[in-house]
């Protein structure tokens, strides 16, 4: 089963006809056709009433199309999702640090800043902090 079945399928069930469902998805009548058939094939059974004037869904075909519907949602949302991490606007960031060497790091760094003093309003060339700054 593809979601190319399930747009198909939704497609007629929306439409209420193979050549509507096809002129609105810009697909041969025949290819609609082709591909519920497929899909009725693969699950089994009757998805759609294709006696009457008007193609209706059958029962089974109305609990189908209600997971078809949440099926494509899920997908779009996943690609949605997707495209959004490749553009860096969702995912996560873990920042972590270690203790083990914490101390020889704080010692070196307060040792660094507390020999930063210039005397004029210059900014020091250690930590580029203009003077009149207080500690």
């Amino acid at each position: 089963m593809e979601l190319r079945h399930l747009r198909y399928f939704c497609a007629v069930a929306d439409h209420g006809s193979f050549s509507e469902a096809g002129r609105q998805l810009q697909v041969s009548q025949s290819a609609i056709s082709e591909q519920i058939a497929d899909l009725e094939r693969e699950i089994g059974g009757a998805l759609l009433n294709r006696a009457s004037g008007r193609t209706r869904l059958t029962q089974h075909g109305q609990l189908f199309l209600a997971e078809a519907r949440k099926t494509l949602l899920a997908a779009d949302r996943a690609v949605e999702i997707t495209n959004r991490s490749l553009l860096g606007e969702v995912g996560s960031l873990s920042i972590g640090f270690f203790l083990w060497g914490l101390e020889v790091f704080l010692r070196a760094s307060s040792a660094t800043t507390a020999s930063c003093t210039p005397t004029s309003n210059s900014p020091c060339m250690r930590c580029e902090r203009p003077s009149r700054w207080k500690r």
